[in-house]
């Protein structure tokens, strides 16, 4: 996966998370996962993860408003586990 520049978030705990454009329409969040909870739907798409201290991602959640005010004004679509971190998809709209 190809990542640009990338956005540091502090949570309350002092842990350190990185948003990277992956392109137009996801970012990959990286950072500790080890504690954190989640949530699933009937169809098995997370619904929202939240690692211990923040910052919670979930499904509906404005990036701008709510993760980072340097992430673009878009509200989060799907939520990915993968090799790497969270891969955040965007709307289109």
């Amino acid at each position: 996966m190809e990542e640009t520049a990338k956005l540091k978030y502090v949570n309350r705990y002092g842990d350190e998370y990185e948003f990277a454009k992956v392109n137009e329409t996801q970012y990959l969040c990286t950072g500790p996962w080890s504690y954190c909870r989640f949530s699933m739907d009937e169809k098995k798409n997370y619904t929202f993860i939240d690692p211990s201290g923040g910052p919670f991602i979930g499904v509906s959640q404005n990036l701008h408003e709510e993760l980072h005010r340097d992430l673009p004004n878009k509200n989060i679509s799907k939520i990915d586990w993968t090799e790497e971190g969270v891969l955040i998809s965007i709307e289109t709209n």
